[in-house]
């Protein structure tokens, strides 16, 4: 820069107050101009000084992120680094950067350089698990990412399973470009549980409830759809098996249950129903032991009070039922025995009957309320029966004899107006004649009439009475029993079935007229005989007496026969 003129012109190509770098040492001369037109020079010079030659190292051209890297400059006195670093002082770039050093000599002359600083980012590691716990004995796969290799502690090679023994950290060194980090899992071992598996009961009944539980864990699933702890009811004999989880890690245990089938009791008794005082022997069936209500024994007999229910639990394998069985007691009827007479005649009818039942059997083959002769005196037993049960009564019958009671009557024919008889011929004596036309001890044909009369002779002795009959016939014939002057007459037999013979001693002097009449002079039969012998058949008439009557010119006889 010139001074003190108003104007300037510099050689060597200078302009006033502009800056130029001059190649070498030089004196400048400036020919400076005032308003006058006038001029003047002055001069300068310039010494240039040789530039040092300046150098930029580092320690490391190629860094990881978080490295340290030295950066030194050579080839002058003093050194000034852009970026803030200190020349021979380790630090860490963050970033890849192009570092440049001023180096300065002792002239004052200053240079630079320049390095570059590669920052490679470190990677980003990740450690993984195949499964962040595992159960005892089971595998796990550690994965390194991030990087392109990768090396585990613990002996562990990335992406190959092994089987743990214990929990623990693995660390994972991933390395890309050269450039390494770490990352870090745990892999928790938990140990396989001892699970137990066990019944409320380990044999039931059928339909009874059983309950399972599972021990040594913390969670359990059953199989068959049972659920830990909840009571139900298994249909058969079967084996349960749990599954017990800690940890997220199982075992399994089995328990196995017995159904046993309860056993179809039967009760039975020896008889349903009982007579008051009888016994009766309950019996079970269909089980091994049994027990019965109301203090009763299995199999042994007893005496039941009154009709009752009675209950058998069966027992078999532990497992029960029941089964009922009714007895009904039967009141002993309390039986009476009576007779229509407690003393009757020989020959006479009694009337045997029990009260108190429902059914009476007697003794000696009588029959209830129905008359019947006993032969003596005789004590008879009644057994009455209701609803099975029976008891008996006896009554005592006397039979007292009858007295032999004949009757001979002073005759057997009577003409119709031959006047009264006089009855006779009754034995014992005292006895009481009767019969048609009978007044007292006198016979009157008349009432009665032709025919028959059955004249009964009734005599009593020790309460009893009997009696004895005889017939007397009522003819309108006087003299029939007289001598007949038809002499040597025979008529036998007779009485007779119907057939008879008429027999002549001797043959007669004529014919012989033959009427056979009835009793009351009916004429039923009429011949003539011529020989001495006549066969005679009445078996068409009625049974009765009859009169045969034989003329042969003045002579005359009558004969009486009875056809039975």
């Amino acid at each position: 820069t010139g001074g003190g003129a108003a104007t300037y012109a510099w050689s060597g190509g200078v302009t006033d107050g502009t800056a130029f770098a001059p190649n070498a040492t030089d004196t400048y001369t400036v020919t400076g101009t005032d308003g006058n037109g006038c001029s003047a020079t002055a001069s300068v010079t310039v010494i240039v000084n040789t530039a040092p030659t300046v150098t930029a190292t580092a320690s490391d051209a190629e860094i990881c992120a978080g490295e340290q890297v030295t950066l030194t400059g050579g080839g002058a006195a003093t050194y000034a680094w852009s970026g803030g670093v200190t020349d021979g002082v380790a630090f860490a770039p963050n970033a890849t950067d192009t570092y440049t050093v001023t180096g300065s000599d002792g002239n004052g002359c200053s240079a630079t350089a320049s390095v570059s600083v590669t920052v490679n980012a470190s990677p980003a590691v990740t450690a993984n698990t195949s499964a962040s716990s595992v159960c005892a004995g089971e595998q796990v796969t550690l994965t390194g990412g991030g990087a392109t290799t990768y090396a585990w502690s613990g002996g562990v090679t990335d992406g190959v399973g092994f089987t743990p023994n214990a929990t623990d950290t693995y660390t994972v060194t991933g390395t890309d470009n050269g450039c390494s980090a770490t990352a870090s899992v745990t892999v928790t071992v938990n140990p396989i549980p001892t699970v137990t598996a066990s019944a409320s009961a380990s044999s039931v009944c059928a339909g009874e409830q059983v309950t399972l539980t599972g021990g040594g864990a913390i969670t359990y699933a059953w199989s068959g759809g049972v659920t830990d702890g909840v009571a139900f009811t298994p249909n058969a004999t079967d084996t349960y098996t749990v599954t017990g989880t800690s940890n997220g890690c199982s075992a399994t245990a089995t328990v196995t249950v017995t159904v046993n089938a309860a056993p179809a009791v039967t009760a039975n008794a020896s008889a349903s129903s009982v007579c008051a005082g009888g016994q009766v022997t309950l019996t079970g069936g269909g089980a091994t032991t049994y027990a019965w209500s109301g203090g009763v024994t299995d199999g042994v007999a007893f005496t039941p009070n009154a009709t009752d229910t009675y209950t058998v639990t069966g027992t078999s394998n532990g497992c029960s039922a029941t089964a009922t069985v009714t007895v009904t007691v039967n009141p002993v009827p309390t039986v009476t025995a009576t007779a229509s007479a407690s003393a009757i005649c020989a020959g006479d009818q009694v009337t045997l009957t029990g009260g108190g039942a429902t059914t009476y059997a007697w003794s000696g083959g009588v029959t209830d309320g129905v008359a019947f002769t006993p032969n003596a005196t005789d004590t008879y037993t009644v057994t009455g029966t209701s609803n099975g049960c029976s008891a008996t009564a006896t009554v005592t019958v006397t039979v007292n004899a009858a007295p032999t009671v004949t009757l001979t009557l002073p005759t057997d024919t009577a003409e119709l107006n031959g006047g009264t008889i006089t009855l006779s011929g009754g034995s014992p004596a005292g006895g009481v004649y009767s019969g048609t036309g009978v007044t007292g001890t006198t016979f009157n044909p008349t009432v009665n009439g032709l025919g028959t009369v059955t004249i009964t002779y009734t005599a009593s002795a020790n309460g009893c009475s009997a009696s004895a009959t005889g017939t007397i016939t009522v003819v309108n014939t006087v003299g029939i029993a007289s001598v007949s002057a038809l002499s040597g007459v025979q008529i036998f037999p007779n009485p007779t079935q119907g057939q008879f013979v008429i027999s002549l001693v001797a043959p007669a002097d004529k014919e012989v007229n033959v009427e056979i009449t009835d009793a009351t002079g009916k004429l039923v039969n009429a011949f003539v005989m011529t020989r001495q012998i006549q066969d005679v058949n009445i078996d068409t008439y009625a049974a009765g007496v009859y009169f045969v009557r034989l003329a042969s010119g003045d002579s005359r006889s009558t004969h009486r026969i009875i056809k039975q």
